[in-house]
């Protein structure tokens, strides 16, 4: 995964200050807001005009509906007011999006296709089951449609009862929850999201019946092309390398993420980004991810092994029109994970890598904005 650095929020109006449960309650408190009045004023009182207020009105029905509290005795009427609320909170967050772009690109945060659309804002905890967040810039990401939704549990989860269940009991407060979901998995937000999930060229081999890594330097290599792709059933096959010799040999090829660690793998289900997509006698048509990060990664060998026969005076042009071509193919981290493994040498700036140059060229507001170079290669 490219690994994101959110940045300042400037037209988004809210600030929610989740140092501790006492500044996230206190900074809500600061928002008055519009609401629908004939739904909320019999549940809260003639001017529920305070943020925390509403968004407690939807934890009460939440907590209770998760047997957490005991319910109130007004709870119908809090229930039917909530769907109000939660419109009026829709309405509310969406205003993030054009900073969230701005900061970031438009590229979808788990799959890192570029210029998805719709573009959705993504709660990273789901505003359903814990609504404090429902306005919190620090919960807010990118996604297409698909990863918003076809992970396993994604959509409305986790649900309250699910992160009791990772253990340690019920934590103590609402950012406690969130406290735990973040930790659960790895973001895209965390210096380490490319480090934990790198993205890999893998083959269908013949003699095993089963998918087997390409190794790293063939891989890499240019010569390798794609021969043919069928969007129905999610198929590219190229001629690829497999050895150091010049032999090719064309066969079905994808490229698949590989967790590091227990954090990266639960991720890597919990945003489906192991899932090959449809195909066969049950094709989801929605979900082309690897099919698109596969043929990404043939396109990205094939432009940076043009450079080796181009002459040394045309590799300013090239890196004039580079970031543009980037942005447009997107898939930032297979950018960076074939340059590392080339391991090529920037023959204009020596010692400096291939790598190093994409890095501070394309990284920006003509390439991959928003990108946290930590601990990227």
């Amino acid at each position: 995964m490219r690994p994101l650095n959110r940045g300042a929020r400037n037209a988004y109006p809210y600030n929610i200050n989740m140092a501790s449960m006492a500044t996230l309650t206190g900074s809500l408190q600061n928002y008055t807001l519009a609401y629908n009045q004939a739904a909320v004023t019999n549940v809260i009182g003639a001017n529920p005009d305070m943020e925390d207020q509403l968004d407690y009105v939807w934890l009460t029905v939440t907590k209770a509906a998760a047997a957490q509290i005991v319910a109130p005795a007004n709870l119908p009427a809090r229930t039917a007011a909530k769907p109000r609320i939660v419109e009026r909170n829709g309405d509310e967050y969406r205003r993030s999006a054009n900073d969230l772009i701005a900061n970031m690109g438009r590229f979808c945060a788990y799959c890192e296709k570029p210029n998805p659309s719709p573009l959705a804002v993504e709660h990273m905890v789901p505003k359903d089951n814990f609504p404090l967040f429902s306005l919190s810039w620090t919960n807010f990401l990118l996604t297409c449609t698909v990863c918003n939704t076809a992970g396993t549990g994604k959509g409305t989860g986790p649900s309250r009862a699910t992160v009791v269940g990772w253990g340690g009991g019920a934590p103590a407060d609402e950012l406690g929850y969130f406290t735990r979901c973040r930790n659960r998995y790895l973001w895209p937000d965390m210096p380490a999201a490319y480090q934990d999930l790198t993205p890999r060229l893998e083959y269908f081999s013949i003699s095993t019946n089963a998918w087997q890594p390409v190794p790293a330097a063939e891989s890499v290599r240019w010569g390798i092309v794609e021969l043919s792709n069928t969007y129905a059933t999610r198929e590219v096959r190229a001629s690829i390398f497999l050895d150091a010799t010049a032999q090719q040999y064309a066969r079905r090829v994808r490229v698949r993420y590989v967790p590091a660690n227990a954090a990266a793998t639960r991720a890597q289900t919990y945003f489906g980004l192991d899932q090959p997509g449809g195909g066969g006698a049950n094709p989801t048509t929605s979900d082309g991810r690897e099919f698109d990060r596969t043929r990404a990664w043939l396109a990205v060998v094939g432009d940076i092994g043009a450079l080796t026969v181009l002459p040394l005076a045309s590799w300013a042009n090239y890196w004039a029109y580079l970031p543009t071509r980037a942005a447009n193919l997107g898939h930032f981290s297979v950018w960076v994970r074939v340059l590392d493994q080339l391991n090529m040498v920037d023959q204009q700036n020596p010692p400096q890598t291939i790598l190093d140059r994409f890095l501070a060229t394309c990284v920006g507001a003509t390439g991959f904005p928003g990108t946290d170079l930590t601990q990227v290669p």
